[in-house]
Order: structure tokens, then C-alpha cells, then sequence
């Protein structure tokens, strides 16, 4: 298992490697590799959206999707939308070709524009926008592909979109600013507990998703070998196994961003597959584990710009039922609870306000 997960890291670090030239090779020579139908405007180094803020009276090459065409006769507006943000770029008849050519544009057709950056005329800036104080007068457009009309906006938050449509057309609803968003903001998490993680002595390690079935608390999924006909693999509900086997080969201090892959019935917080922060510790006391798990949380929160109210966090007991007499008393912080008589001889509990420590579950009683 070791030699297996040793060459996994080794085999991903070459593929990296590979492609860390790769990229090094052409963008430093400020030249992208040729491909049909890209980079006929020459070799001008791209420019992002969100820079040109600092470009004004410079000549750049921007490329990205028309968000929204505006034609006011002999003028064109666009907006160009690229992974950074906005920009407003004109055509006029001063550059006949380019002009010509806008008069094609649609929604999210993807463009290259190359212009000179200038400062919007007073009193037309934009402040709700990063980009609203600058323009890009278009001197040559170049169209990369063409679009048909979307299925549903792309400028809204897309809640009055009906759910089945929007996955249908994943690759256009994650272009919507909300969900990009939130996958950049889940980038940033991971990020940030690695960071932490590696700063408090974890090593990250990739565990098998083809494993051999171990008892957990849903079914398994089972992928059929074919070198061993009527043989399967069990697809991982965690890597507990791999974990404790990490810990007794002396790593002490493991962490990886699993997914955990169940055979469970969808419901509102489930689902086939999720990713968990699955961590291991060697001669660690319950106290060293929260006290870590707090940490890193500390830090993903305010690192994302989130205030924590109370550090160190507040910690709640837990209480357990007492049967006396043949009915259930619960041990609360709350004394006022309304006893609510129920059949076979069981009591249930309404509790009007909430009580000190909140989500306690206790078995054989049932909540209002």
C-alpha cells in the first residue's frame, strides 16, 4: 500500500512538473500555443479584465465571453467577461473592420479585443463595477466561437431557474458570478487548511478509492474487476482503515481532502458523494484534537473575512436521560419543560424556549 501510494505522488509530481514547463515555456515567451482559429491578432501578451484598471493609455489584448451586447446605431457597446471580471469595450466606425464585425456579436460568444485603454468621459463612469472608470476602444476583434442563445439568463442569481435545467446546462450555470463564486470560495478553504494543516506538522496522503469493503454505516458502492471476474472493489466510505494503518507506520500526523462515496437515500443533507477534512493524530488526547480542529477553523474563518464572536469557542455538556419510576426526567440547564403524555408509556418534553445548550438528542423520547 505504501509503495502504491508512494508511486501515485511520484507519478502526479512528474505529470506536474511536465506541465509546469509546458506552461513556463510558452508564457514567458509572452506567446500561446497555436491552435486553430487563436492568436491571429499576434503575439501580445493577454491581459486580465481586472488589470486594465492599471493600463490606461496602454495597448492590450484582452480575451473573454460577451456578457451583454449594447448597439446604439453607430456606436457598440460590449461587456467582456472574463474568470476576473468586466470591461467595457466600444466600437465605432473609426475602426471599419472591427466594427463591421461587432455587428455580429452575440451573447457569450467568445472574442479577443486588442485596443488602447482609456478613461471613461466624465459622468460616464460606473462605480459599481472595478473596471466602471476605464474603456477599451476596440482596434481589432477577433471572434473565437460562436454561441448559441442560452437556455436562461446568466446575469441573475438563478433561483427562479428551475433546478433540473440548470444542471442539464452545468458548464453555462457555473458561469453565473453566484456559483463561481462559491467554487472559488471553497477553493480558498481547502487552500487555507492545508495551510494550516501543514504548518502544525500534518503530511497530506492520498489513500486507494478501489479498496476492499469494511463495515460502515451505509452500503457500498461496488465497481466489478475485470481481471477477476465476479470479484469487486468497494469505492470508500472514508479511508478510516488507511488512516490507522498510516498512524502505525509511524506518520503520526495525517491529513487528506477525501471524498467519501455511500450508497445512502438522497435527502436534503445527503447525497451519493461529499468531500470531508479527514485528519489522524498519534498520542493525542481529546483535548489536542479539539483544540486543533478550533485552530484551523479560527483561521479558514478569518482568513475569509468572518468575525468570530467568542474564542476560544464556548463548549456544552452533554446530558443523559435518567429513568425513574418509569419515566424518562432529562438532566437540562432549563427547568421549564412541558411534560406531554404519549402512548406505551413514554413522556415527551415541549420545550418553549431554547435552552442553554442547544441539539440534544435523547433516545426514547421524541421532540416537538
Amino acid at each position: 500500500m505504501v509503495v502504491n501510494i508512494l508511486s501515485g505522488v511520484f507519478s502526479n509530481f512528474c505529470n506536474n512538473a511536465i506541465i509546469s514547463f509546458y506552461c513556463q515555456y510558452f508564457f514567458s515567451a509572452g506567446a500561446l500555443p497555436k491552435r486553430a482559429g487563436y492568436g491571429t491578432l499576434g503575439v501580445m501578451e493577454r491581459t486580465l479584465v481586472v488589470d486594465t484598471v492599471s493600463k490606461i493609455g496602454e495597448r492590450v489584448r484582452v480575451a473573454g465571453w460577451v456578457s451583454v451586447r449594447r448597439d446604439h446605431g453607430r456606436i457598440v457597446f460590449i461587456d467582456l467577461r472574463d474568470r476576473t471580471g468586466t470591461l467595457q469595450v466600444v466600437f465605432t466606425p473609426g475602426n471599419a473592420e472591427a466594427h463591421a464585425l461587432a455587428q455580429k456579436l452575440r451573447s457569450e460568444w467568445v472574442v479577443v479585443v486588442e485596443g488602447l485603454v482609456q478613461e471613461r468621459p466624465k459622468g460616464m463612469q460606473n462605480a459599481n463595477t472595478p473596471t466602471g472608470a476605464v474603456e477599451l476602444p476596440a482596434e481589432k476583434l477577433e471572434i473565437i466561437a460562436e454561441a448559441a442563445t442560452p437556455p436562461f439568463p446568466l446575469d441573475t442569481a438563478g433561483y427562479d431557474i428551475e433546478e433540473e435545467l440548470r444542471l442539464k446546462y452545468r458548464y453555462l450555470d457555473l458561469r453565473r458570478e453566484r456559483l463561481a463564486k462559491n467554487i472559488r470560495l471553497r477553493h480558498r478553504v481547502a487552500t487555507l487548511t492545508r495551510e494550516y494543516l501543514n504548518a502544525n506538522g500534518f503530511v497530506e496522503i492520498e489513500t486507494p478509492l478501489l479498496t476492499k469493503t469494511s463495515p460502515e454505516g451505509a452500503r457500498d458502492f461496488l465497481v466489478p474487476s475485470r481481471l477477476y471476474p465476479g470479484k469487486f472493489y468497494a469505492l470508500p466510505q472514508a479511508p478510516q482503515q488507511y488512516k490507522q494503518l498510516l498512524m502505525i507506520a509511524g506518520f503520526e500526523r495525517y491529513y487528506q481532502i477525501a471524498r467519501a462515496i455511500r450508497d445512502e437515500d438522497t435527502r436534503g443533507d445527503r447525497q451519493p458523494e461529499h468531500t470531508q477534512i479527514d485528519l489522524e493524530m498519534s498520542f493525542a488526547t481529546a483535548e489536542d484534537v479539539l483544540a486543533l480542529v478550533e485552530g484551523m477553523m479560527i483561521h479558514i474563518a478569518e482568513a475569509c473575512g468572518k468575525k468570530i464572536l467568542k474564542k476560544p469557542f464556548p463548549v456544552g455538556k452533554h446530558f443523559l436521560p435518567q429513568r425513574k419510576e418509569g419515566v424518562i426526567v432529562l438532566l437540562t440547564s432549563n427547568k421549564n419543560l412541558q411534560q406531554l403524555p404519549l402512548k406505551g408509556g413514554r413522556q415527551r418534553y415541549q420545550i418553549p424556549a431554547p435552552p442553554q445548550f442547544q441539539r440534544k438528542i435523547f433516545p426514547n423520547v421524541a421532540s416537538t
